[in-house]
């Protein structure tokens, strides 16, 4: 990622590779702090406390003339099949048949979507589950609301030469990555890399990926591989997951103060936002059209491939053209387990475990887990 502050609608699409850029230089001798010190970017977490104060304080959506109420859905990366679902439901007018009008704002190397949602300048936003549960440890309010993507897409690519073929012989060689991204600090201490020969670099592009055989770096199954496989690499792909670290991917989130102030609107958003995610993973061709125009580093054919992969990481049954859980399904067990393992990683320095367990927010999910109710209590 690139230093500084950026503007909340870029005019330049970035490179896919943009997304795994560090904020800054990172410090090859890093020890992770005590708390989360940065949340994408680190310049902008100073402005959180002062978002905080002023949540609540926005103005309540407002109607368009066509009496629909007129909503702002900010998002944490520009225009991918990541976020297909929320414009499935902008193409097919679900969120119009819920009365709704939406804008949905690209998001780029520095989308600070935990302030906008503060300052009431968005109403909805979409974050990684592990953001979200830091952003609260740093006094953001922001809660998830549903998860599309079950299963995290954060990888590490391996050039084949290494000899890599699984975490556990992951040894003698480069990785590039970004040391504020808490999976890099779990990872690192799951596979002991400090006794291994593993030198960290910073990421700044694929270009070294491509030209050095000894090389690994780190990655979205859906997006870098297919990079890797157009200049004739087939990288060795090892999920994150695996190891244990696993956040929901891509939920819509929205502040803890519309949540209480207009919880009819936070439902319908929601609901049409399930509706859109179960047509995308169905039926994605006019979807991908939509964001390919977008955003003119995707093609048809990257988006297909990326969609191809998010199926798996849904739990996608081709049979029944459906989920296996219930689309948007979360449940607090992971949010629990996954801020005991930030806690565990000096990511966040709360003690109160109200920072992940009121990170999410279950009441206007349509259906769930049959232990819904008690997770509730």
């Amino acid at each position: 990622m690139g230093s500084g502050t950026q503007p909340l609608i870029r005019l330049t699409v970035p490179s896919p590779t943009e997304r795994n850029r560090p904020t800054q230089t990172p410090n090859l001798h890093w020890k992770p702090p005590m708390f989360c010190p940065t949340l994408r970017p680190a310049v902008l977490l100073g402005m959180v406390a002062v978002a905080v104060t002023l949540s609540g304080c926005g103005q309540q959506p407002a109607t368009s003339p066509n009496g629909l109420t007129k909503v702002k859905l900010q998002l944490n990366w520009v225009p991918e099949a990541e976020h297909g679902g929320f414009y499935a439901a902008l193409e097919h007018g679900y969120y119009q048949q819920a009365g709704l009008e939406v804008e949905i704002l690209p998001g780029g190397v520095s989308a600070p979507v935990t302030q906008q949602l503060a300052m009431n300048r968005v109403q909805f936003g979409v974050m990684n589950a592990d953001w979200v549960v830091l952003g609260r440890n740093n006094g953001a309010k922001v809660q998830a609301l549903m998860a599309p993507i079950q299963n995290s897409p954060r990888c590490l690519l391996v050039r084949p030469e290494t000899g890599i073929t699984s975490f556990q012989d992951f040894d003698n060689t480069t990785l590039a990555a970004k040391p504020e991204d808490p999976f890099l600090e779990f990872t690192r201490r799951k596979l002991a890399w400090p006794t291994k020969n593993v030198t960290l670099v910073p990421y700044l592009s694929m270009q070294a990926f491509f030209s050095n055989p000894n090389y690994a770096q780190q990655g979205y199954s859906f997006s870098e591989p297919f990079l890797a496989r157009g200049q004739g690499i087939d990288p060795v792909v090892l999920m994150v997951s695996e190891l244990g670290y696993n956040p929901y991917t891509s939920c819509l989130v929205a502040d803890e103060s519309l949540v209480a102030a207009d919880p009819d609107l936070v439902r319908k958003f929601v609901q049409a936002s399930i509706r859109g995610w179960e047509k995308y993973l169905a039926d994605p061709q006019a979807t991908n059209q939509r964001i390919a125009g977008l955003n003119p580093d995707q093609t048809v054919e990257s988006l297909q491939y990326a969609l191809d992969d998010i199926r798996r990481l849904c739990d996608w049954d081709p049979a029944t053209q459906r989920t296996l859980l219930p689309m948007g399904t979360m449940e607090r067990q992971r949010f629990e387990e996954l801020g005991q393992q930030l806690r565990e990683i000096g990511f966040i320095s709360a003690e109160d475990d109200s920072v992940f367990r009121q990170a999410v927010n279950l009441k206007f999910l349509p259906e769930q887990p049959a232990d819904k109710q008690a997770l509730e209590q």
